[in-house]
């Protein structure tokens, strides 16, 4: 019921986008907006995923957590191809099929590809289920934090003089040799462009923003990037 809802919500938008395959003289074809297109399926998309992944938050400590959520965006994107698909077929009438015409375009009309669209979903839903499992995905549910029994008085973690963004950096890829920097950027669930904007410092990009805790969580881990996150970086990522 659910998802029923944002199907409600979000498919009017895109179906808005929907053209002809002909339009008489005196009429105006509608502008290509491969980017507003774009827009509206990752985040119908994004909604469909994270309306079903909100339900389900206790089972955070659950070992099968991160299989069910990459299930979760194996099914997300199913539904959302299967939906364009309906949107490329329907329209047609039988006249228009004789003829080899199709009766409505959507995606190559907006210069997109089926595979092309398929791919972006499967990068976005992976970020979004590396945020789950961390708990930092926007608007997640938050787990309480367990109070310290009576009578016992939680000890300040010990502070450590911490290492500069570059020397950390450089730390952990001369201790992983090999690795390339956008592996180091999938493993912590940022962009390149944030890890650039990370290396050039504070004034870029603050202390104890979130591109900061997730770069030096994965740095301080002392793991590959493999190990720290075991989907493999989809091919064109960055």
């Amino acid at each position: 019921m659910l998802l029923h809802k944002v199907d409600e919500r979000h498919w009017p938008q895109i179906t808005a986008m929907r053209v002809k395959s002909y339009y008489p003289a005196d009429t105006p074809v509608p502008p290509q907006s491969p980017e507003h297109l774009r827009q509206e399926i990752h985040w119908y998309a994004s909604t469909l995923f994270k309306t079903e992944a909100d339900q389900y938050e206790h089972f955070r400590n659950d070992a099968r957590y991160a299989d069910w959520l990459s299930s979760l965006a194996e099914r997300t994107t199913a539904r959302v191809m299967k939906n364009l698909e309906k949107l490329e077929s329907s329209g047609t009438n039988p006249l228009e099929s004789l003829m080899g015409l199709h009766g409505a375009l959507i995606l190559g009309y907006h210069g997109l590809t089926t595979q092309q669209v398929e791919d972006e979903l499967r990068t976005t839903l992976a970020e979004l289920c590396d945020q789950y499992e961390r708990g930092t995905a926007p608007g997640q549910p938050q787990r309480a934090v367990t109070a310290s029994p009576p009578g016992v008085v939680r000890q300040p973690a010990k502070s450590t003089p911490l290492l500069s963004r570059t020397e950390l950096a450089n730390a952990y890829l001369a201790a992983h040799p090999g690795v390339i920097k956008l592996d180091v950027c999938w493993a912590a669930g940022q962009h390149y462009s944030e890890w650039k904007r990370w290396l050039r410092g504070a004034d870029t990009l603050k202390d104890g923003s979130t591109p900061d805790q997730a770069f030096r969580a994965l740095l301080e881990s002392g793991k590959s990037p493999s190990e720290y996150k075991a989907r493999p970086r989809p091919k064109g990522w960055k």
